[in-house]
């Protein structure tokens, strides 16, 4: 389906330059709420589902209009985007049932342990999932963050 009828995300959102990883998450929560700027199977597509870049360059601005939610996270950008993405990718994996919260580590069912969730992670359940069920990924990785002080 294209996607003519939205601008670039771009010349909508005008985010300062977020410190915290709990602002970059509301951020990019913020930008795939209309289910039409979210997507699947990409990080970013400009308005003919063509797969483009998804960070914003000073004078070069992307042309993206959708993003899947690390795409979004990488649009919004900032020095916490990192630590944005560790907790997103936390949030992923226990959403979607794959690991639990110990501490500060997550425990996988396979019985490994991490404190460095993957960014597959957050493809993985983005692809598989539904739009809600994203946003509530980003809900829960934003009070992870709150949580954790970030």
């Amino acid at each position: 389906m294209l996607k003519t009828a939205l601008k670039p995300a771009a010349e909508v959102f005008d985010f300062p330059v977020f410190r915290k990883a709990s602002e970059v998450l509301d951020a990019a929560r913020k930008v795939i709420r209309n289910k039409r700027r979210w997507i699947t199977g990409n990080y970013a597509v400009d308005v003919n589902n063509e797969s483009v870049g998804c960070q914003k360059k000073d004078k070069d601005r992307s042309y993206a209009v959708a993003f899947c939610a690390m795409g979004a996270v990488r649009f919004v950008n900032g020095p916490a985007e990192k630590s944005a993405s560790q907790f997103l990718a936390m949030a992923a994996a226990i959403e979607s049932k794959n690991a639990v919260l110990k501490g500060k580590e997550l425990v996988y069912a396979d019985g490994t342990e991490s404190y460095y969730p993957e960014e597959d992670d957050v493809t993985g359940f983005n692809d598989a999932n539904s739009h809600k069920d994203a946003l509530k990924m980003f809900a829960r990785a934003i009070r992870m963050a709150k949580a954790a002080g970030k």
